[in-house]
């Protein structure tokens, strides 16, 4: 094990903590910072849909490949500079997208850059394994860094709808800069190192495999949303995810020390544990999809409110989320994390469904909001820390990339298939808006069933 204390206090240190969720809140706030800025980029700078959809689906590219690539580099050479250079990757981003102007190849991959920066998320909770050693304190840490990261949607949504409509869209890529350097400055300073116990090389080629099957099935979903199940573009984007998915298959028998270790994926807990991953992941990005759009629907079942109402409609269960994930981590602890994700989903479940059969009224959406926000909260740091308890110290990396992996896809799929459902559920607006909040219920009740079953293997 290899751990170096800081040079500005001791493993406890609030500083430390604060750098960490100051790292993590910056690339998951901008997970929904561009979507109230999107319709100016249709609008003035000439965007397609195609082109503003891939703005969102480039960030979880970059966001999905840097869990398991980051979480294996940790293993391998160690946390702090990795971290804090992953950091960095969200200011070099910021640039790009501020540069680019009307070009949406260039915001594009800026986009990626920033979603990279998110696989920081994966370092820390990685290295708190060795950087805390007491068990419950580390889960309470793990719990406010996931309830963070869970809480950063909903403020991007609020931060971006308000720079967007009072200052420009520019004005969010010069507030990511800003907020960019000031996180990786404090990651330089506080974080102490870990990691770096690992042993092996590099897959090269299975970080290559990975790319192009995340970036195939996120074309895909996109395409399928823009342009139809059967449009050319749509059925090419799911040959590539296919073809890319059989490379990365022999790319992982093949490599001696693969980037996806088989013998992680093996794990009964560890599968078990990531498929509830993608679907509670599913759930929360279903609840940010759905509920915005209910309120700004300016239909007769729409409250009609604005993207920024939109946004601070979510804020309570933000907050709520921030609060829960400490107490979930520590009744992780001590009761075990499969309960807790029971718990959690049951939570998501029930506001969820009093979204399908409730009245829609601001009161009732904002209530029932929040208790789905809360239930998000309770269940998310549960997640990753299940995981990484049934792997050995050494791998603890990979596992956590591998989780962060699985709820980058279940956000990317969730939000996607809710937008397609409540665009095109037969009916009308009202069976739309239904159709969209049964499915992330949905989710949410399987994500429920998988904690139990994870909660009674050994």
């Amino acid at each position: 094990m290899v751990t170096v204390p800081s040079r500005h206090g001791d493993h406890a240190s609030p500083r430390r903590l604060a750098a960490m969720a100051l790292s993590v809140l910056v690339p998951s706030s901008s997970q929904t910072v561009l979507i109230p800025a999107l319709p100016v980029l249709v609008d003035e700078r000439g965007y397609s849909a195609g082109t503003s959809g891939w703005l969102l689906s480039a960030f979880l590219v970059g966001a999905s490949l840097a869990s398991p690539l980051v979480g294996r580099l940790g293993d391998l050479r160690g946390r702090r500079l990795l971290a804090v250079l992953v950091s960095a990757a969200y200011v070099l981003g910021s640039g790009i997208c501020l540069a680019a102007g009307d070009h949406g190849g260039a915001m594009s991959l800026g986009r990626a850059l920033q979603g990279f920066s998110a696989g920081v998320f994966v370092l820390h909770i990685a290295g708190l394994q060795q950087i805390v050693p007491d068990r419950a304190a580390r889960a309470v840490q793990i719990g406010l860094l996931s309830g963070v990261v869970a809480t950063g949607p909903a403020i991007g949504f609020v931060v971006g709808g308000v720079l967007t409509a009072h200052v420009g869209v520019d004005a969010i890529f010069v507030l990511g800069i800003g907020v960019g350097l000031l996180s990786t400055l404090s990651l330089w300073l506080w974080l102490p190192d870990s990691g770096g116990e690992g042993r092996g090389a590099l897959d090269v080629p299975g970080a290559v495999a990975v790319a192009l099957v995340l970036a195939g099935l996120l074309a895909f979903l996109t395409e399928l949303g823009v342009s139809g199940p059967l449009a050319r573009s749509t059925l090419a984007a799911l040959g590539l995810t296919v073809l890319a998915a059989v490379a990365l298959v022999r790319a992982l028998r093949r490599a001696t020390t693969p980037l996806l270790d088989l013998a992680v994926l093996r794990n009964r807990v560890g599968v078990i544990g990531n498929l509830a991953s993608i679907w509670s992941a599913a759930a929360m990005y279903g609840l940010f999809v759905a509920v915005p759009q209910l309120v700004q629907d300016r239909s007769e079942v729409g409250l009609g409110l604005g993207p920024v109402a939109a946004g601070l409609v979510l804020v309570p269960g933000a907050l709520g989320m921030v609060l829960a994930g400490p107490v979930a981590g520590r009744l992780g602890a001590l009761h075990g994390y499969g309960p807790v994700i029971v718990v959690g989903n049951l939570l998501c479940t029930a506001g969820m469904l009093g979204l399908v059969v409730a009245p829609w009224s601001l009161t009732a959406v904002l209530l029932l909001a929040t208790v789905a926000g809360v239930g998000v909260g309770v269940a998310f740091p549960a997640l990753p820390s299940v995981v990484m308890a049934a792997v050995p110290p050494a791998d603890v990396g990979t596992a956590a990339g591998l989780n962060s992996l699985a709820r980058g896809l279940g956000s990317a799929v969730g939000a996607q298939v809710v937008l397609i459902v409540s665009v095109a559920w037969p009916g009308g607006p009202a069976a739309g808006h239904l159709a969209a909040f049964a499915t992330a219920t949905s989710c949410a009740a399987v994500a429920a069933v998988l904690g139990l079953v994870v909660s009674r293997v050994r």
